[in-house]
Protein backbone atom coordinates (compact mmCIF):
# COMPACT_ATOMS: atom_id res chain seq x y z
CA UNK A 1 0.00 0.00 0.00
CA UNK A 2 2.68 2.10 0.14
CA UNK A 3 2.91 3.31 -3.27
CA UNK A 4 -1.39 3.83 -2.84
CA UNK A 5 -0.42 5.95 -0.31
CA UNK A 6 2.27 7.91 -1.50
CA UNK A 7 0.14 8.91 -4.57
CA UNK A 8 -2.95 10.16 -1.78
CA UNK A 9 -0.32 12.52 -0.28
CA UNK A 10 0.61 14.12 -3.25
CA UNK A 11 -3.59 14.72 -3.98
CA UNK A 12 -3.82 15.51 -0.03
CA UNK A 13 -0.67 18.23 -0.50
CA UNK A 14 -2.97 20.05 -3.04
CA UNK A 15 -6.52 19.98 -1.09
CA UNK A 16 -4.25 21.71 2.30
CA UNK A 17 -2.74 23.84 -0.04
CA UNK A 18 -5.96 25.69 -0.77
CA UNK A 19 -6.58 26.60 3.44
CA UNK A 20 -4.74 29.57 3.52
CA UNK A 21 -6.60 31.01 0.34
CA UNK A 22 -10.38 30.48 1.65
CA UNK A 23 -9.02 31.56 5.16
CA UNK A 24 -7.98 34.61 3.67
CA UNK A 25 -10.97 35.01 1.80
CA UNK A 26 -12.88 34.01 5.28
CA UNK A 27 -14.30 37.28 7.98
CA UNK A 28 -15.23 34.70 10.62
CA UNK A 29 -12.79 35.29 13.29
CA UNK A 30 -9.59 32.88 13.48
CA UNK A 31 -10.19 30.59 16.12
CA UNK A 32 -14.35 30.47 15.43
CA UNK A 33 -13.43 29.97 12.03
CA UNK A 34 -10.77 26.69 13.15
CA UNK A 35 -13.27 25.48 15.30
CA UNK A 36 -16.62 25.58 12.90
CA UNK A 37 -13.98 23.87 10.04
CA UNK A 38 -13.20 20.59 12.02
CA UNK A 39 -16.88 20.32 13.42
CA UNK A 40 -18.49 19.96 9.98
CA UNK A 41 -15.81 18.06 9.20
CA UNK A 42 -16.52 15.52 11.98
CA UNK A 43 -20.01 15.79 11.49
CA UNK A 44 -20.04 15.20 7.68
CA UNK A 45 -17.61 12.23 8.09
CA UNK A 46 -19.23 10.54 11.06
CA UNK A 47 -21.77 8.79 9.18
CA UNK A 48 -18.89 7.36 6.78
CA UNK A 49 -17.18 5.91 9.87
CA UNK A 50 -20.48 4.38 11.38
CA UNK A 51 -21.25 2.95 7.99
CA UNK A 52 -17.54 2.12 6.99
CA UNK A 53 -16.01 0.99 10.30
CA UNK A 54 -18.51 0.75 13.12
CA UNK A 55 -19.88 3.10 15.47
CA UNK A 56 -16.99 3.34 17.71
CA UNK A 57 -13.05 3.17 18.19
CA UNK A 58 -11.95 -0.33 19.37
CA UNK A 59 -12.01 -1.37 22.51
CA UNK A 60 -8.25 -2.04 22.56
CA UNK A 61 -7.74 1.64 22.26
CA UNK A 62 -9.28 2.19 25.57
CA UNK A 63 -5.55 2.33 27.41
CA UNK A 64 -4.42 5.24 24.93
CA UNK A 65 -7.42 7.75 25.91
CA UNK A 66 -4.96 9.95 27.05
CA UNK A 67 -3.14 10.06 24.08
CA UNK A 68 -6.06 10.46 21.85
CA UNK A 69 -7.14 13.50 23.73
CA UNK A 70 -3.88 15.11 23.72
CA UNK A 71 -3.81 14.15 20.22
CA UNK A 72 -7.09 16.15 19.49
CA UNK A 73 -6.17 19.23 21.74
CA UNK A 74 -2.57 19.18 19.99
CA UNK A 75 -4.65 19.36 16.60
CA UNK A 76 -6.46 22.15 17.79
CA UNK A 77 -3.83 23.84 18.53
CA UNK A 78 -2.13 23.62 15.44
CA UNK A 79 -5.00 25.03 13.64
CA UNK A 80 -6.13 27.91 15.88
CA UNK A 81 -2.18 29.09 16.09
CA UNK A 82 -2.00 28.58 11.95
CA UNK A 83 -4.97 29.94 11.68
CA UNK A 84 -4.65 33.27 13.36
CA UNK A 85 -1.24 33.82 12.12
CA UNK A 86 -2.47 34.08 8.46
CA UNK A 87 -4.41 37.19 9.39
CA UNK A 88 -0.59 38.60 10.74
CA UNK A 89 2.20 37.72 8.39
CA UNK A 90 1.88 36.49 4.72
CA UNK A 91 0.53 33.38 3.20
CA UNK A 92 4.08 32.20 2.05
CA UNK A 93 5.66 32.92 5.47
CA UNK A 94 2.80 31.28 7.44
CA UNK A 95 3.26 27.90 5.82
CA UNK A 96 6.71 28.34 5.80
CA UNK A 97 7.20 28.52 9.91
CA UNK A 98 3.55 25.78 10.20
CA UNK A 99 6.21 23.30 8.17
CA UNK A 100 8.66 23.42 9.94
CA UNK A 101 7.52 19.62 11.39
CA UNK A 102 9.51 17.26 9.90
CA UNK A 103 12.31 17.95 11.56
CA UNK A 104 11.31 17.75 14.79
CA UNK A 105 8.92 14.71 13.66
CA UNK A 106 11.84 12.79 12.62
CA UNK A 107 13.70 13.42 15.97
CA UNK A 108 10.59 12.18 18.01
CA UNK A 109 9.93 9.17 15.69
CA UNK A 110 13.79 8.31 16.15
CA UNK A 111 14.30 8.37 20.10
CA UNK A 112 10.23 8.34 21.08
CA UNK A 113 8.48 5.85 18.67
CA UNK A 114 12.41 3.99 17.82
CA UNK A 115 11.98 3.92 14.18
CA UNK A 116 15.03 3.90 11.62
CA UNK A 117 15.00 6.91 9.64
CA UNK A 118 16.73 5.76 6.32
CA UNK A 119 19.73 8.52 4.91
CA UNK A 120 17.41 9.36 2.00
CA UNK A 121 14.49 10.62 4.49
CA UNK A 122 17.14 12.29 6.18
CA UNK A 123 18.22 13.91 2.89
CA UNK A 124 14.57 14.50 2.05
CA UNK A 125 14.24 16.52 5.39
CA UNK A 126 17.19 18.19 4.83
CA UNK A 127 16.16 19.07 1.44
CA UNK A 128 12.86 20.16 2.63
CA UNK A 129 13.48 22.51 5.38
CA UNK A 130 16.00 24.08 2.80
CA UNK A 131 13.81 24.66 -0.01
CA UNK A 132 11.05 26.03 3.11
CA UNK A 133 13.93 28.72 4.40
CA UNK A 134 14.20 29.76 1.36
CA UNK A 135 11.07 30.20 0.69
CA UNK A 136 10.42 32.61 2.95
CA UNK A 137 13.32 34.13 3.65
CA UNK A 138 12.94 37.67 1.84
CA UNK A 139 9.19 37.93 3.47
CA UNK A 140 10.42 37.41 7.05
CA UNK A 141 10.14 40.91 8.99
CA UNK A 142 12.67 41.45 12.24
CA UNK A 143 9.27 42.77 14.26
CA UNK A 144 5.63 44.21 14.64
CA UNK A 145 3.11 41.78 13.47
CA UNK A 146 4.70 39.62 11.04
CA UNK A 147 7.29 38.11 13.60
CA UNK A 148 4.08 37.49 15.95
CA UNK A 149 3.03 35.49 12.94
CA UNK A 150 6.13 33.62 12.52
CA UNK A 151 6.11 32.62 15.65
CA UNK A 152 2.52 31.66 16.08
CA UNK A 153 3.03 29.42 12.05
CA UNK A 154 6.28 27.76 14.08
CA UNK A 155 4.17 26.60 17.30
CA UNK A 156 1.72 25.31 14.77
CA UNK A 157 4.45 23.07 13.37
CA UNK A 158 5.35 22.35 17.10
CA UNK A 159 1.73 21.30 17.90
CA UNK A 160 1.28 19.37 14.64
CA UNK A 161 4.62 17.43 15.30
CA UNK A 162 3.15 16.22 18.77
CA UNK A 163 0.23 15.58 16.71
CA UNK A 164 1.51 13.17 14.30
CA UNK A 165 4.23 11.46 16.60
CA UNK A 166 0.98 10.81 18.76
CA UNK A 167 -1.48 9.00 15.84
CA UNK A 168 1.27 7.23 14.61
CA UNK A 169 1.56 5.65 17.97
CA UNK A 170 -2.31 4.17 17.33
CA UNK A 171 -2.94 4.32 13.84
CA UNK A 172 -3.11 0.72 13.27
CA UNK A 173 -5.16 -0.05 15.65
CA UNK A 174 -8.68 2.11 14.12
CA UNK A 175 -9.78 2.93 10.93
CA UNK A 176 -8.58 6.09 9.35
CA UNK A 177 -12.67 7.46 9.56
CA UNK A 178 -13.40 6.46 13.27
CA UNK A 179 -9.56 8.48 14.83
CA UNK A 180 -9.72 11.22 12.36
CA UNK A 181 -13.40 11.54 13.43
CA UNK A 182 -12.82 11.51 17.06
CA UNK A 183 -9.52 13.48 16.67
CA UNK A 184 -12.03 16.46 14.82
CA UNK A 185 -14.34 16.47 17.37
CA UNK A 186 -12.17 16.84 20.23
CA UNK A 187 -10.10 19.73 18.45
CA UNK A 188 -12.97 21.84 17.47
CA UNK A 189 -14.60 21.51 20.60
CA UNK A 190 -11.38 23.19 22.19
CA UNK A 191 -11.43 25.62 19.47
CA UNK A 192 -14.67 26.71 19.84
CA UNK A 193 -14.21 27.19 24.01
CA UNK A 194 -11.17 29.18 23.28
CA UNK A 195 -13.07 31.51 21.01
CA UNK A 196 -15.30 31.93 23.46
CA UNK A 197 -12.80 32.95 25.95
CA UNK A 198 -11.36 34.84 23.88
CA UNK A 199 -14.49 37.08 22.76
CA UNK A 200 -14.40 35.94 19.57
CA UNK A 201 -18.16 35.97 17.34
CA UNK A 202 -18.32 32.76 17.25
CA UNK A 203 -20.92 32.37 14.63
CA UNK A 204 -20.35 32.92 11.18
CA UNK A 205 -22.03 36.21 9.93
CA UNK A 206 -23.27 35.12 6.66
CA UNK A 207 -24.58 32.81 4.05
CA UNK A 208 -20.72 33.26 2.07
CA UNK A 209 -19.22 32.11 5.48
CA UNK A 210 -20.55 28.88 5.33
CA UNK A 211 -19.01 27.98 2.53
CA UNK A 212 -15.86 28.50 3.29
CA UNK A 213 -16.21 27.05 6.07
CA UNK A 214 -17.90 24.10 4.14
CA UNK A 215 -15.05 24.18 1.44
CA UNK A 216 -12.16 24.56 4.20
CA UNK A 217 -14.14 20.97 5.70
CA UNK A 218 -14.15 19.13 2.92
CA UNK A 219 -11.41 19.77 0.83
CA UNK A 220 -8.88 20.46 3.02
CA UNK A 221 -9.76 18.60 5.95
CA UNK A 222 -11.45 15.92 4.89
CA UNK A 223 -9.37 15.14 1.12
CA UNK A 224 -6.20 16.37 3.33
CA UNK A 225 -5.75 16.05 6.60
CA UNK A 226 -7.76 12.65 6.65
CA UNK A 227 -5.88 11.62 4.40
CA UNK A 228 -2.61 12.01 6.05
CA UNK A 229 -4.03 10.24 8.97
CA UNK A 230 -4.93 7.27 6.51
CA UNK A 231 -1.70 7.57 5.71
CA UNK A 232 0.05 7.06 8.55
CA UNK A 233 -0.45 3.62 8.70
CA UNK A 234 1.48 2.70 5.35
CA UNK A 235 4.32 5.22 5.89
CA UNK A 236 6.69 6.34 8.58
CA UNK A 237 5.56 9.92 10.35
CA UNK A 238 8.16 11.52 8.52
CA UNK A 239 7.34 10.67 5.47
CA UNK A 240 4.06 11.71 6.30
CA UNK A 241 5.16 15.07 7.68
CA UNK A 242 7.83 16.10 4.90
CA UNK A 243 4.23 15.73 2.48
CA UNK A 244 3.43 18.65 4.11
CA UNK A 245 6.09 20.71 3.01
CA UNK A 246 4.87 20.35 -0.40
CA UNK A 247 2.26 22.91 1.55
CA UNK A 248 4.40 26.25 1.28
CA UNK A 249 5.21 25.64 -2.62
CA UNK A 250 1.80 25.16 -3.98
CA UNK A 251 0.30 27.66 -1.23
CA UNK A 252 2.69 30.41 -2.40
CA UNK A 253 1.77 29.76 -6.01
CA UNK A 254 -2.32 29.88 -5.08
CA UNK A 255 -1.32 33.36 -3.23
CA UNK A 256 0.19 34.97 -6.05
CA UNK A 257 -1.96 34.10 -8.52
CA UNK A 258 -5.43 34.51 -6.39
CA UNK A 259 -3.86 36.98 -3.89
CA UNK A 260 -1.57 38.81 -5.86
CA UNK A 261 1.02 38.18 -3.32
CA UNK A 262 4.62 38.58 -5.31
CA UNK A 263 6.15 35.43 -5.94
CA UNK A 264 9.66 35.61 -5.61
CA UNK A 265 12.71 34.07 -7.43
CA UNK A 266 13.47 32.18 -3.75
CA UNK A 267 10.43 31.51 -4.12
CA UNK A 268 10.26 29.75 -7.11
CA UNK A 269 13.63 28.00 -6.01
CA UNK A 270 12.40 26.86 -2.46
CA UNK A 271 9.14 25.86 -3.91
CA UNK A 272 11.24 23.48 -6.28
CA UNK A 273 13.32 22.21 -3.37
CA UNK A 274 10.56 21.38 -1.11
CA UNK A 275 8.79 19.32 -4.00
CA UNK A 276 11.89 17.56 -4.52
CA UNK A 277 12.12 16.77 -0.98
CA UNK A 278 8.54 15.38 -1.21
CA UNK A 279 9.68 13.17 -4.19
CA UNK A 280 12.71 11.65 -2.28
CA UNK A 281 10.57 10.99 0.73
CA UNK A 282 7.78 9.44 -0.89
CA UNK A 283 10.78 7.13 -2.82
CA UNK A 284 12.14 6.59 0.35
CA UNK A 285 9.52 5.49 2.67
CA UNK A 286 10.00 1.96 2.47
CA UNK A 287 13.27 2.22 4.39
CA UNK A 288 11.58 3.46 7.03
CA UNK A 289 10.84 0.63 9.55
CA UNK A 290 7.61 0.12 11.78
CA UNK A 291 7.72 2.04 14.95
CA UNK A 292 8.52 -0.76 18.07
CA UNK A 293 4.88 -1.93 19.82
CA UNK A 294 4.04 -0.34 22.83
Amino acid sequence: MRAPAALALAGAIVAISCAAILIRWSETPPLALAGWRLAVAALVQAPLAVTLEGAALPAGLGAYRGSLLCAGLLLGAHFGLWTVSLGLTSVASSVVFVSAHPLLVAVGERWWLGASLGRSLLVAVACSLAGALLLGWHDLRLGGEALAGDVLAFGGAVALAGYLLLVRRVRARAGALALSTALYAVAAGALLLAAVSAGERVAPAAGREWLVIAALALVSTLGGHTVFTWALRYLPATAVAIAFVGEPAVASLLAWALLGEALAAPTVLGGALTLAGVYVAARAGAAGSQPRSV
